[in-house]
């Protein structure tokens, strides 16, 4: 891997690093769903992509948000299938694997059928709040079930995160994007290269320590503000694919970056507060 190659790999790695505590004291300070939501935003694919446009390579750009946007739909079966091994009793390297290989074998799927940005638009439009609806059902039933059992529900409201847990989770992302990243064949096409950045990182890390510190509802609150994150994404990928053989990059990227933050604000705002619940629930 030549000097540059490694100063790239680099830059890529503080990037995920940076992303990952930013979301970890988003928790601290605003709990499970918002350090979701964050982890769902393009705070790594953006500045990314946004590097390959200082260095000129808007078509490599171009061809990489497209393939990050074609892959949404693996994301989101990404932190279904955690969410749904988590209410099961399963482990977290259960989880992990089982919403990996989810997420590789549709990323796949979809790279091989590869279809037209106009249709990876369309598809990614209305999945995100689909996801984000059913993984907010799922968190009410379990958050009916807790209430039954005359237990405390805790997965709303700021948390507790000692320093060396968020070490620990900095660690474990920065670990496995370099696993990633630099594991992979070096002269790698676009799309397999916008596939790698679909990869949640933190969407893997966050929930793989969360499950066995608090448990599957809170698990499933993160997820949700995942999915609910990823309107930004999509709003992002979208600006990025339709609008960089339209107008100049210097338009186009942070145009994108305004989209994906208003794509997520409205979503946040129209979606359900977790905390209204506790309250109706609790005076059943």
């Amino acid at each position: 891997m030549t000097g540059a190659a490694l100063a790239g790999l680099a830059l890529k790695l503080l990037l995920v690093a940076t992303a990952l505590l930013l979301a970890s004291l988003a928790a601290r300070r605003s709990g499970h769903a918002m350090a979701g939501l964050l982890s769902g935003l393009p705070m790594v694919v953006g500045p990314v992509l946004g590097l390959l446009l200082l260095d000129g390579r808007a078509a490599q750009a171009q061809a990489m948000a497209a393939a990050t946007l074609v892959c949404l739909p693996a994301m989101l079966l990404h932190s279904v299938v955690f969410a749904a091994l988590a209410q099961r009793g399963g482990s977290w390297p259960r989880c992990m694997t089982g919403a990996t290989l989810a997420f590789a074998m549709l990323a796949t799927g979809l790279l091989t059928w590869r279809p037209p940005v106009g249709a990876a638009v369309l598809l990614a439009l209305g999945l995100p709040s689909l996801a984000t609806w059913g993984l907010q059902r799922q968190a009410d039933r379990l958050q009916q079930a807790l209430h039954r059992s005359g237990r405390v529900d805790t997965s709303t409201g700021a948390v507790a995160i000692p320093n060396g847990e968020l070490g620990l989770r900095i660690v474990a992302a920065v670990a496995l994007a370099a696993t990633v990243l630099a594991g992979a064949p070096m002269g790698l096409p676009d799309t397999f290269s916008g596939a790698l950045l679909a990869l949640p990182i933190a969407g893997s890390v966050l929930p793989c320590f969360t499950l066995p510190r608090h448990g599957a509802l809170a698990t499933v609150r993160l997820l949700a503000g995942f999915a609910r994150g990823l309107h930004g994404m999509v709003a992002y990928t979208t600006v990025m694919a339709l609008g960089l053989d339209r107008a100049p990059p210097a338009l186009v990227w942070p145009l994108g970056m305004a989209a994906a933050v208003l794509a997520a604000a409205g979503a946040r705002r129209l979606g359900p507060n977790p905390c209204a619940h506790v309250g109706r629930e609790g005076a059943a």
